[in-house]
């Protein structure tokens, strides 16, 4: 049986292309991918001297479990941050549903996940 997650990748390093590239492509290795917004750009909406993020809506089904996933996800942020540019988000793997569950009510009411949306 497949899980269900949608989930919001971002980066505002001068590598974001490359790295939204690269946490999509992690993403591909632990399930299919049914839907995806493609990249886009958006205003930071927590800090206003943030450089832009450039961000991607996933919706995966996977065989992984929630808490396999979320493990992973954020083992690969903190090897990625391990070597990204000081005040900058180098990338950001937020599983924002899961099956019919609402994790993370802020990204899904934020302008940059609305926007994604509506570009899936």
């Amino acid at each position: 049986m497949s899980d269900r997650a949608l989930i919001c990748l971002g980066a505002n390093a001068s590598d974001a292309e490359l790295q939204i590239a690269a946490a999509f492509d992690f993403l591909s290795q632990r399930g299919e991918v049914l839907r995806t917004s493609g990249v886009y750009p958006s205003d930071p909406e927590y800090s206003c001297d943030a450089a832009t993020y450039l961000n991607c809506i996933v919706e995966l089904s996977t065989p992984l479990d929630y808490s396999a996933m979320q493990s992973a996800a954020k083992d690969y942020e903190r090897e990625v941050r391990a070597h990204g540019e000081p005040g900058f988000v180098a990338v950001d793997i937020d599983i924002v549903m899961w099956n019919d569950t609402l994790l993370r009510p802020a990204d899904a009411s934020s302008r940059y996940f609305a926007k994604g949306m509506q570009l899936m």
